[in-house]
């Protein structure tokens, strides 16, 4: 009964990488180099999936198993720069990798082969957890909708990683403590099903990186802004934002706004974080919230959906809407509305 659920995890877990790695290198205005991240990691994955059915041995460690954390790394990297890694990057962290795997191939050393995994992939994903947080900082000065590449789909994606972790900790455990007729490596079938399938299906949704993450300009290009440049660029934002009202698009971002008032995009940056606390994402968002506030107020709309004035007003998911409205206004939106004179 063990080996036939064994077998339905990794032909679920097949199925559904192959239909995704399907869908990632056939679609047209994607990231490249995201989807080809991706699809060798979930690859990687699925033949990972297959070693416990083919070879059932609880001695050998799979070589490919080395291969996880550089591929989850190296899409977590392309997610947040928008560019694969370059040949000097591949050939540093693939030497030790074939060493490691070299390793795995002889049954002798298997405990040594899986101590070694395991700190392999703790020198991986220590490092990635800062970067994950310098992301996520970076994008609320760039985006104004977080829908597609949000900071915590990336760090959902390290905690899952981190799981798989502690289910190859469990492995070593187990393999040092337990009988040599305990099937401990098919405890990674069901987990890596699980994984897989979650990657596979939230990776496909994601967005490329946005341009000013992708590109930055260079902090030292931004000239010194004196108090009456600053004063004449924050009338051409109240501007944009209160008359022109731009922020009702919902893929804005702090480079189309800057190239829409022809300043550069740091400069742009710096005048909004003049407000203490205070990023490009909490501006246009607290745009957003102000239009709704005020389509709620008025008698020919009171009968719309609270969600309908929301997607008017620039914002692009009902999750979305709540957190940034309670944020502004400390009421939830159905609170706010029910307070407003009839």
């Amino acid at each position: 009964m063990a080996r036939y659920f064994l077998f339905w995890c990794a032909g679920t877990g097949f199925g559904v990488v192959l239909f995704a790695v399907g869908l990632l290198l056939t679609r047209k205005k994607a990231n490249r180099a995201q989807d080809w991240a991706l699809s060798m990691f979930l690859v990687c994955c699925l033949l990972n999936l297959s070693h416990p059915l083919i070879i059932p041995s609880n001695e050998l460690v799979e070589p490919l198993e080395f291969l996880m954390a550089p591929l989850f790394v190296a899409y977590i990297a392309t997610l947040m720069r928008g560019t694969f890694p370059t040949k000097r990057e591949i050939l540093l962290h693939g030497i030790p990798v074939m060493a490691l795997a070299g390793l795995s191939l002889v049954p002798a050393m298997s405990v040594v082969a899986w101590s070694a995994l395991l700190v392999q992939m703790l020198v991986y994903l220590i490092p990635v957890s800062g970067k994950i947080h310098r992301y996520a900082l970076k994008l609320r000065e760039e985006v104004s909708n977080l829908e597609g590449v949000e900071p915590e789909w990336i760090r959902w994606l390290l905690a899952a990683f981190l799981c798989l972790y502690l289910f190859f900790a469990a492995v070593l455990a187990l393999r040092l403590h337990a009988t040599s007729a305990f099937p401990f490596r098919n405890l990674l079938v069901p987990a890596l099903t699980v994984f897989v399938i979650a990657l596979s299906f939230r990776g496909l949704l994601q967005k490329s990186p946005p341009r000013g993450i992708i590109n930055p300009v260079p902090t030292r290009e931004r000239a010194v802004v004196t108090e009456k440049e600053t004063s004449r660029i924050q009338g051409l934002l109240d501007k944009a934002l209160k008359e022109e009202k731009l922020y009702l698009d919902p893929e804005l971002s702090l480079s189309d706004l800057a190239d829409h008032l022809d300043i550069p995009r740091n400069t742009l940056s710096w005048v909004i974080n003049q407000v203490p606390g205070r990023n490009f994402y909490d501006l246009i968002g607290e745009c957003r919230v102000r239009d709704v506030q005020s389509r709620m107020a008025d008698p020919r709309q009171r009968d719309q959906k609270i969600l309908s004035l929301a997607l008017d007003a620039g914002f692009a998911s009902k999750p979305t809407f709540n957190v940034v409205f309670k944020k502004v206004t400390g009421m939830t939106p159905s609170e706010y509305r029910s307070k407003i004179p009839v």
